[in-house]
């Protein structure tokens, strides 16, 4: 009898318990690192795409032997262009490469391994694992264009005034 095959789900929930729970700046990493341990893929990165101008190279996460970080963004910014619903949902493309764009937060994530390729279930766990992680940083009030990386030099991310983290005050 062949032995079982692992339960698909358990990794992609573990991953999607700790993306609700990250703060700002780890959202990105436990995505980074969490698609590859979920996907099986050989390399990952993380990195802010909101559109041009912006410097992806801050705040950008790597994960294991991953092309350069300028191969990435030109990699997103063709799926992002590329024709055709499938592809821009990032349900079809070549089959070494797996990616999702945040599009509230403007976090993008590609992965990528030499074999077996993609199959469309990973893809789509990516992707919903994508908009937990997009989710959770526009509940944190972090935006597009807005550096992820706690290492940050600058800005870092910012937050909404607490007043709407508060309760509303009870009636008299």
């Amino acid at each position: 009898m062949p032995p079982l095959a692992p339960v698909a789900l358990v990794d992609p929930l573990d991953l999607a318990v700790a993306l609700v729970k990250a703060s700002p700046g780890e959202v990105a990493a436990l995505l980074g690192r969490g698609v590859v341990h979920v996907l099986r893929a050989d390399w990952s990165v993380a990195l802010p795409c909101p559109g041009d101008g912006f410097d992806r190279t801050v705040g950008a996460v790597t994960v294991g032997e991953a092309p350069s970080l300028a191969w990435v963004s030109a990699f997103l910014d063709g799926a992002r262009t590329e024709s055709g619903a499938a592809v821009n949902a990032g349900l079809r493309g070549p089959s070494d490469v797996a990616w999702a764009i945040c599009p509230q937060s403007g976090l993008g994530v590609v992965a990528g391994r030499a074999r077996p390729s993609f199959r469309r279930g990973e893809r789509r766990q990516l992707l919903q694992l994508s908009r937990i992680a997009d989710a959770r940083l526009v509940e944190l009030g972090v935006s597009a264009g807005i550096r992820l990386h706690p290492s940050s030099t600058t800005a870092g991310p910012r937050t909404r005034s607490r007043r709407h983290l508060d309760p509303l005050p009870s009636p008299a």
